[in-house]
């Protein structure tokens, strides 16, 4: 919509990739529970860089979809000709 091109397979390819890292982020901190606790340094480490790279991955999505008010504009016409 409003020139957004989504490829499937790119698409499903991202979202592969994530849930492998989503998953491979739960072993690791279980493995590092296991080890010393959850207030161990190990554990606290690991929560530390997860929070950071789903910060980084947030602030990505928001600075590729901002939109300013000409697009905003555009999309607000768009919508009530479609309901």
């Amino acid at each position: 919509m409003f020139g957004t091109l989504t490829d499937p397979l790119g698409l499903y390819s991202m979202i592969a990739a994530s849930r492998e890292e989503y998953w491979r982020n739960a072993e690791q901190l279980r493995h590092a529970r296991a080890l010393d606790g959850v207030d161990g340094p190990i554990y606290q480490a690991k929560l530390a860089q997860i929070e950071a790279a789903a910060k980084a991955g947030a602030n990505a999505i928001r600075r590729a979809t901002r939109t300013g008010r000409g697009r905003n504009a555009a999309r607000n016409a768009y919508c009530p000709t479609r309901r």
